[in-house]
């Protein structure tokens, strides 16, 4: 039997890899929906081709509000069956690189924080049975959705890498479902229970010795130590909320925008909240903007496409003369001086 794990402390500025996000943003414009206000509402900035880490609490309102708007109940279970895994980016390629079933799901159990932030993977080995069992770092309850994709990943992943189309013992959620029960029965192909008391998925333990097909020793090494550089990187450098707030700015630059309130705002506080968090990490709303501003204006600069008006217009000010007083700041020097721009720098 598995105990109910007491709720550690929430943390609000988890992040994740955004590939359910991004998967439901295709679903939504399929449907002809425009994913953009739903994305507003989830509290996510607008998302491009390029990877982007989201919050973990926005991805999970994202999911729940796409699938009222699509009318699909079941749409994390959908998702994660419809989709080229290697969109999962390092941490599938750490699993197809390992040797065998049990290594791949003690790799996923050490890295998934390199997904994903706000859960943990728990793993008991025992001689007939292994739980795969999932905690929370943010609050389960106003989670379904994703953690129905979440384990339908892992079980698409288990079974596409060992070329093995094992169904488990038993599955089991935390959250109720009323509808489309049967459906889950047929994907994994045992009864899938919810109301229950943790998240779980139990495996044979004999199928942990089941090769993967893509094993590739020497690869997997370099995997696991660039995951491992990312996780203490991760607890080095700029915090969490940081980079939210760096994000939401240079979202917001563009339009003039940017002020505290406005980021506070659209993360879900109180501009004093921002304030007070920012000031325990030791930086500053205007720290953050300045530092931003200064190294988007080094990109900028060096496109020869755009004038010194638009690179000003790009870093939120209104007037060219106000950016090059910034970027004598920064530099001593001008945009000119410092050969970002080309000796003719244009002004239109």
């Amino acid at each position: 039997m598995v105990r109910r794990v007491k709720a550690p402390t929430r943390d609000p500025f988890l992040t994740a890899d955004g590939v359910a996000t991004r998967l439901t943003i295709r679903e939504l414009k399929k449907a002809r929906i425009d994913p953009q206000p739903l994305l507003a509402k989830a509290g996510i900035s607008r998302l491009g081709e390029e990877p982007k880490r989201v919050g973990a609490e926005s991805q999970i309102r994202f999911l729940e509000m796409a699938a009222k708007a699509l009318d699909d109940s079941a749409l994390g279970l959908h998702l994660a069956q419809d989709f080229d895994l290697r969109e999962c980016g390092m941490l599938y390629y750490v699993l197809a690189a390992s040797p065998n079933l049990g290594e791949a799901i003690r790799n996923l159990a050490r890295y998934l924080a390199v997904s994903n932030e706000s859960i943990r993977l728990g793993v008991s080995e025992r001689i007939k049975n292994t739980v795969l069992a999932v905690s929370y770092k943010i609050p389960r309850h106003s989670d379904r959705l994703f953690a129905e994709y979440g384990y339908a990943v892992v079980l698409r992943a288990c079974r596409e890498l060992t070329g093995r189309n094992f169904s488990p013992k038993t599955v089991t959620f935390i959250h109720g479902r009323n509808t489309d029960k049967a459906e889950f029965d047929r994907f994994y192909g045992c009864p899938v229970r919810f109301n229950a008391a943790a998240d779980t998925m139990v495996l044979a333990t004999e199928l942990l010795s089941a090769p993967i097909l893509t094993s590739d020793k020497y690869l997997l090494q370099i995997l696991k130590n660039a995951c491992e550089e990312v996780l203490a990187k991760r607890g080095k450098i700029s915090s969490t909320l940081r980079t939210m707030v760096e994000n939401e700015i240079a979202q917001l630059l563009p339009h003039g925008k940017a002020q505290a309130e406005k980021v506070a705002g659209n993360l879900g506080m109180s501009n004093r909240t921002l304030a007070r968090r920012l000031s325990e990490e030791g930086t500053s709303y205007a720290a953050i903007l300045n530092e931003l501003r200064r190294d988007l204006s080094a990109r900028y600069l060096r496109d020869p496409d755009l004038s010194l008006n638009q690179v000003a217009w790009l870093l939120g000010y209104s007037m060219v003369t106000s950016l090059n007083h910034a970027f004598r700041r920064w530099t001593g020097s001008s945009p000119k001086a410092t050969g970002l721009r080309t000796a003719s720098a244009r002004l239109a």
